[in-house]
């Protein structure tokens, strides 16, 4: 059963190896982000994290995160949607969200800027690239399609266009997934020279089993629940 101490213990160890990770890159360690991950973990959970000291989530799924966001009701908490998000419930995540790290089309850029310009909210977007080439993954496979989406959010004024993601391929070897890490490093180099905009900043790549890869390819979020919370419920 997780309790404060187990996840202080989990969270210290964790961000003593990111820097150790991050250094051993020549990184600064305080440039890389860790989003906590409580999919499918209870609000007391999330909540006991937050009393040790974290204060940055992801969610999966809008109907799960939601109640979890009204019942923790903290201000100071920062709320990542990391899964796929359907255009009907994108209705839902202004006021709720702070960053989205899944948006993979311009009708649901569309709907997004339209529910935050009525709610007078402002979000942070990454677009969801698949640079694996996975059939089971979403996210755009080519960089032309990232680059017009990304020109899109360009003018919205509601949504602020950070950066990319991607989610790696578990069956790969280590060489190779760091080696889709590098190349989405290079897109995103790539795309801020030819659109002129130093907005994008941000590279949301690496899990569990493979953040030290990302890393060392210049993640600055690197995504993480089973360290922290144990495994799913």
């Amino acid at each position: 059963m997780t309790n404060l101490y187990s996840l202080e213990n989990n969270l210290k160890d964790l961000v003593q190896n990111i820097t150790h990770q991050a250094l051993q890159a020549g990184r600064d360690p305080k440039t890389i982000r860790l989003i906590a991950v409580s999919k499918t973990h209870p609000v007391e959970a999330i909540r006991l994290a937050v009393e040790a000291g974290h204060i940055q989530f992801g969610e999966n799924r809008v109907q799960e995160a939601i109640p979890k966001i009204e019942a923790l009701n903290r201000a100071d908490v920062e709320w990542h949607l990391i899964g796929h998000l359907q255009k009907n419930k994108a209705k839902f995540c202004a006021g709720k969200f702070h960053w989205i790290h899944s948006l993979d089309s311009k009708d649901l850029a569309a709907l997004l800027e339209k529910k935050c310009a009525e709610a007078g909210w402002t979000m942070q977007v990454l677009i969801q690239v698949n640079i694996f080439g996975e059939d089971s993954k979403e996210g755009l496979c080519r960089y032309d399609d990232v680059l017009e989406l990304g020109t899109t959010l360009l003018q919205c004024k509601h949504l602020v266009w950070r950066g990319l993601m991607t989610i790696g391929d578990p069956t790969l070897e280590e060489a190779a997934t760091q080696a889709g890490f590098r190349e989405l490093s290079h897109w995103q180099t790539k795309m801020k020279q030819h659109l002129g905009y130093e907005g994008l900043t941000e590279l949301s790549m690496g899990m569990s089993d493979d953040y030290p890869s990302a890393i060392r390819e210049g993640a600055t979020m690197i995504r993480i629940g089973r360290a922290i919370f144990g495994q799913r419920g």
